[in-house]
């Protein structure tokens, strides 16, 4: 980890991907939670969400927080199952401690709202 943080602060492109083609094989999660997913959901693109634009998981957990998950995110159940609930397993209260209950729940209860609710 500490060489693809060294090569992401000096800009080595090649090295960086080296890096990272080595996590994606030796060590699927450690890729999934600092990359990326491994495959693409929705290659075509038909939707706006996280199964068109992959991030890795560290960083919708910061989406998380600073409550600025796409609408269309939160609307795909998809995104719902594989991205943000996990996220939330490994950085919630129970994992890495950084998201609380009250940022989950308000999380939870905009997801209601934008999936649910009819306006």
């Amino acid at each position: 980890m500490t060489l693809m943080k060294n090569a992401e602060t000096k800009g080595e492109d090649k090295i960086l991907k080296a890096v990272q083609q080595r996590l994606r094989k030796v060590f699927p999660k450690l890729y999934r939670r600092y990359v990326g997913p491994i495959t693409l959901r929705d290659p075509l693109g038909s939707k706006s969400c996280y199964c068109t634009k992959p991030i890795s998981l560290h960083s919708i957990a910061h989406d998380i927080l600073s409550m600025s998950i796409p609408t269309e995110a939160l609307q795909c159940d998809l995104c719902w199952d594989e991205d943000i609930s996990v996220a939330w397993g490994i950085y919630g209260p129970f994992g890495a401690k950084m998201i609380d209950k009250r940022t989950w729940t308000a999380i939870c209860h905009e997801r209601g709202d934008v999936k649910y609710a009819t306006h």
